[in-house]
């Protein structure tokens, strides 16, 4: 299944292979965030602060706990992630329900919406809208490492297999993740605006800036940005912070318009194909399971991917 903000609110789970509903949860607030706990379980906040789990594949309600909840930001196999109403950074179990630690959140709350969180090797890695990215140790809440000013945007952090945390923004910035050292970053420049929601994909990492599409290689010992290669986007727009989709051996890419979406080869950059929604506003996308989720003006599509 996929899980989606329905169009009049709360959740939708749609059939990944017919787009048939599932099932839905009316009462969660999907702009306060929803994970999913290693696959099993969809986790959200209702509209009272009340943190809810489902039955992933059926919608069927397994738990209700805490009351002060105000945004979900992320889960693992056994935690979820949440900010509370006077701004606390929580971890609750998913299975027991305890909580395991709370302490004050890296960033202030935003009226722009909650910051964007990723959890990976031991570490939750948070970009909050003030700029202020952090890791903490998710045993503990403690701070591993962090960095200041990397944009206001609040973008999601991407991890690679390779051990690299990457941050949109100001910069487009690969640390290493389990210490925070500095791996490369690259400025936007001038003209471009700010760097999007990064997508990372094995020691491969794609982002854009507005009118440019690049990947990047993150390689050992090699402090510097590697470039494999760029494309430059049709149409003339202010660009999306949205992040690209990487999928088999292709990479989808928003127009700086937000006309359409690009389809290019992942390893060469040959352009395949265009896709158009006849709605407005910016698009989505999401992947998974040989297959790429685009989303625009309340329409949502799923197309086949194949290659790798």
């Amino acid at each position: 299944m996929v899980i989606v903000q329905a169009k009049a609110g709360g959740l939708l789970a749609l059939s990944v292979t017919n787009g048939k509903e599932r099932w839905r949860a009316e009462d969660i607030d999907a702009e306060a965030g929803f994970v999913s706990v290693a696959d099993r379980l969809v986790v959200g906040v209702d509209g009272n602060g009340v943190l809810c789990a489902f039955v992933a594949s059926t919608g069927a309600p397994v738990w209700r706990t805490q009351s002060d909840v105000d945004a979900v930001i992320a889960a693992d196999d056994t935690h979820v992630y949440l900010v509370t109403t006077d701004n606390q950074l929580r971890a609750v179990d998913a299975w027991t329900l305890a909580t395991t630690w709370t302490r004050p959140m890296t960033s202030p709350r935003s009226p722009h919406g909650p910051a964007k969180a990723v959890v990976g090797r031991k570490r939750l890695v948070i970009h909050g809208r003030d700029g202020h990215c952090a890791a903490l140790y998710t045993e503990t809440g403690e701070t591993d490492w962090e960095i200041k000013d990397q944009g206001t945007e609040g973008q999601a952090p991407a991890l690679g297999a390779n051990n690299a945390a990457y941050f949109g923004g100001r910069k487009l910035t690969a640390r290493r993740l389990d210490r925070g050292d500095f791996l490369w970053e690259e400025e936007a420049g001038s003209t471009a605006g700010v760097w999007g929601t990064p997508a990372a994909t094995g020691e491969l990492v794609f982002a854009m800036n507005r009118y440019n599409a690049y990947r990047y290689s993150t390689m050992r010992d090699v402090r510097f940005p590697v470039s494999d290669w760029y494309e430059v986007m049709d149409g003339t727009g202010p660009g999306t912070v949205n992040p690209p989709a990487v999928e088999g051996a292709t990479v989808w890419l928003h127009s700086p318009d937000n006309s359409s979406i690009q389809v290019v080869h992942k390893a060469t950059h040959a352009r395949l194909f265009t896709i158009t929604m006849q709605r407005q506003g910016t698009y989505q996308l999401a992947s998974g399971g040989n297959r790429v989720f685009i989303a625009r003006g309340g329409r949502i599509g799923a197309l086949p991917v194949l290659g790798v």
